[in-house]
């Protein structure tokens, strides 16, 4: 028995966006969750010294700089003592 595909155009359609879908499922649950931690900055602190106090080993301190600057709407990688800073600290699952 020799199966047909009637509509090409929607097979195709309907494969796509089985593949959406299963790309999406796998990222969320890839993605890494965090909680917030608030830091006042001190003199002499840097985004990068702060990020690598809070940064352990498996992480790329500068993908953590990068979630620093988008979550607090930095620009430019410039802070001065007295901000106050959101600091997004990976949850890891045990």
């Amino acid at each position: 028995m020799k199966l047909r595909i009637v509509k090409p155009k929607r097979f195709a359609l309907m494969v796509a966006v089985l593949i959406l879908i299963t790309c999406l499922c796998s990222y969320a649950a890839c993605k890494p969750s965090y909680e917030v931690c608030e830091v006042t900055v001190c003199e002499g602190d840097s985004i990068w010294s702060i990020a690598d106090a809070y940064t352990d080993e498996s992480e790329d301190i500068r993908v953590v700089i990068h979630n620093i600057r988008e979550l607090n709407g930095l620009e430019e990688a410039v802070v001065y003592p007295g901000d106050t800073l959101l600091i997004p600290l990976e949850v890891k699952d045990e």
